[in-house]
């Protein structure tokens, strides 16, 4: 994969360099086709969907409340690493369209509804449980990193009308242009469940934030990952006042 992108840089010079020559606009610079892979990006959020038939069918026949919340939880972040991949998706094409089937015979649906900015919606469903959202693409490119965040929110619901909701963690590439290569998840995953009253927050990178308890450690690896699932009050749930929470902070 590193072979294939090397020489991206020179690349894209060259091309701002022609369509400036030729009075056109850099909008239509291309990348080059050997750094992408055989499929669109709706194909590859698929990945994410991967654990929905074991996690939700277990949320589903939960004894309580808080044991549908940790499969839920489990459900979310088991499959944000299946998204890892240094290859790069083909942009959809507007109204482009997904249908799909997994092993247990859960139906997912999806479709890119916009362009300028790039959103796609889906819907899956098995008689378990239903599952949907959008996402919407955000990304930020620097000469050291590449910064992305596909906002949500995404729902689960179960047949008993109980609903789930929660957002994914922002992505961080490292060394887009020289250094080392990574991919780390940075940020929260935030979950709430304003039937019973119960949210939870899992903190990636938790070590360089300081963690749940506001501690900075030592030595930290940037795959610590802390969370805590905690009783809370319903104004809690309302969407402005959660982005005023500084979730490194709780107790």
């Amino acid at each position: 994969v590193m072979e294939k992108q090397k020489g991206v840089l020179l690349h894209l010079i060259k091309e701002v360099a022609t369509k400036i020559f030729m009075k056109g606009g850099i909008s239509r610079v291309s990348l080059p086709v050997r750094i992408f892979e055989d499929r669109s990006t709706i194909e590859r959020l698929l990945d994410i969907f991967r654990f929905a038939p074991y996690y939700l069918n277990r949320a589903t026949y939960a004894a309580g409340s808080l044991d549908r919340m940790r499969n839920v939880i489990a459900f979310g972040f088991s499959g944000i690493h299946l998204c890892c991949s240094h290859m790069k998706p083909f942009n959809p094409l507007l109204g482009e369209t997904l249908q799909g089937r997994m092993e247990d015979g859960t139906k997912i649906f999806m479709e890119h509804v916009s362009h300028h900015p790039p959103i796609s919606w889906f819907f899956a469903e098995n008689p378990d449980f239903k599952f949907w959202g959008h996402y919407e693409f955000q990304m930020k490119v620097t000469p050291s990193a590449i910064k992305g965040h596909t906002y949500g929110p995404l729902f689960v619901e179960f047949p008993d009308g109980h609903q789930i909701n929660y957002w994914l963690p922002k992505v961080m590439i490292g060394g887009p242009i020289a250094g080392e290569r990574t991919w780390n998840f940075t940020g929260t995953m935030v979950f709430r469940d304003p039937t019973n009253l119960l949210m939870a927050v899992i903190i990636f990178d938790a070590g360089k934030q300081g963690g749940l308890f506001n501690r900075r450690k030592k030595n930290y690896k940037r795959d610590s990952v802390e969370g805590l699932i905690f009783e809370t009050h319903p104004d809690a749930f309302d969407s402005k006042a959660a982005k005023k929470v500084n979730w490194y902070k709780i107790r």
